[in-house]
C-alpha cells in the first residue's frame, strides 16, 4: 500500500518509494508493479501522474483525480511554474554550493541540457558499517 501525504479532491500526493516506476515503460519491462496503477487500486479511482521521478528515487510524486486538474498540472509542470527540490544523501564530501551545467543523453540519442543548484544542507560522519 501506498502512504498517502495529502489528498484532496483535485490532487493526491503519494510518497514514492525507491525502485517503484510511475506507470509502464518500453525501457523497464521488467517491472511489474506501478505508482499509478497501486494508487489507482488503492483509492479506486482514475489517477493521472503530474511529473514523474525516476526508478531509482524515493520522494513526492503528484498526481490529479480528475482532466480538469491534470490539465492545469501539466501547463504548470510545461511551464516550469513548480518548485521541485530533491535532498540526497551522499557518501562523501559536496562543496558548500556548486552549479553542474551537463547535458543528459536520452535513450534516442538526443540531448538534454539539464542544470542543477546544490547547497550542502548539513554534515554528518558515521562508521563505515551503515553503509
Amino acid at each position: 500500500m501506498l502512504e498517502i501525504l495529502y489528498q484532496d479532491e483535485d490532487i493526491i500526493a503519494i510518497n514514492k518509494p525507491h525502485g517503484l516506476l510511475v506507470h509502464r515503460s518500453s525501457i523497464a519491462r521488467d517491472a511489474s508493479e506501478f505508482a499509478l496503477q497501486l494508487l489507482r487500486d488503492q483509492i479506486s479511482q482514475t489517477v493521472y501522474p503530474a511529473h514523474r521521478l525516476d526508478r531509482k528515487t524515493a520522494g513526492i510524486l503528484l498526481f490529479s483525480l480528475n482532466k480538469e486538474m491534470d490539465r492545469e498540472l501539466q501547463q504548470l509542470f510545461q511551464n516550469q511554474l513548480v518548485d521541485k527540490r530533491y535532498i540526497a544523501v551522499l557518501r562523501g564530501h559536496a562543496p558548500d554550493e556548486m552549479h553542474i551545467d551537463y547535458p543528459l543523453k536520452k535513450d534516442n540519442g538526443t540531448i538534454q541540457e539539464a542544470q542543477t543548484d546544490f547547497k550542502t544542507i548539513a554534515q554528518a560522519e558515521t562508521s563505515d558499517s551503515f553503509w
